[in-house]
């Protein structure tokens, strides 16, 4: 049997009834604690927010060669940047192929701090995005 159980500050009884939970735990059983997932609203704000962010970006230089890029390319590109990932790459027949970070396993708060993150971006490259964080649950 499956009980997921949302901690809040003490004194709230989830904490209480997930150590009664815990304490009466059969042997074997596996206990997983996550940060809460993200809401729905964050899901849908997130690629409106990257597609923003590519159309003001303009052009930028890769390999050489000035190019504008859309919200596909800058998805992983903004999400390895926030994540502070430089160094991912596979070998894919004879070519270096540079991986990017992911947004899909990001949690509630991380998701918030990533559209934080995009805004700044923004900010610093000289324009403001219309898309806006939506209010949370």
């Amino acid at each position: 049997m499956k009980q997921v159980f949302i901690l809040t500050s003490p004194p709230h009884p989830a904490r209480m009834l997930a150590h009664r939970a815990l304490e009466q735990a059969d042997d074997g059983t596996v206990m997983t604690l996550q940060e809460q997932t993200r809401s729905l609203a964050q899901n849908a704000m997130i690629q409106p927010l990257i597609r923003e962010f590519a159309q003001k970006a303009g052009p930028v230089m890769v390999n050489g060669v000035l190019t504008t890029l859309d919200a596909d390319d800058w998805r992983p590109i903004l999400a390895s940047a926030f994540k502070k990932e430089t160094g991912r790459m596979v070998e894919f027949d004879g070519n270096l192929i540079m991986l990017g970070a992911r947004t899909r396993d990001m949690g509630k708060r991380e998701a918030s701090e990533f559209v934080e993150f995009i805004h700044a971006a923004a900010a610093q490259r000289g324009f403001r995005l219309t898309t806006v964080e939506p209010e949370p649950r």
